[in-house]
């Protein structure tokens, strides 16, 4: 369970991380946090992931005037986060 989470983690950051390297900054906050993880009914790793993704890419989108501007503050190309909104079927407004 353990590595599987990190490995999550490590690839959740290497998608949000621009550079070649993962920095500290990349990771999740709750990744630094002592002690277990809240309780939850459903250990659904993928779901929570895919939910925190969804509700990331919407705060960039909903602070920013365009697809390009949204991709930078995600430090992710604007193809990329063009790619992330149609698989979650998120509103694309840029052609």
């Amino acid at each position: 369970g353990n590595v599987r989470e990190l490995k999550h983690v490590i690839e959740s950051a290497f998608n949000f991380t621009e550079g070649d390297r993962i920095g500290l900054g990349d990771l999740p906050q709750y990744f630094f946090n002592e002690g277990p993880l809240p309780m939850v009914e459903n250990f659904d790793l993928n779901a929570a992931l895919e939910n925190f993704e969804k509700k990331y890419l919407n705060s960039a989108i909903t602070g920013s005037t365009s697809l390009q501007e949204a991709a930078k503050k995600l430090k992710i190309s604007r193809q990329n986060l063009r790619h992330k909104l149609k698989r979650y079927g998120l509103e694309d407004n840029e052609n």
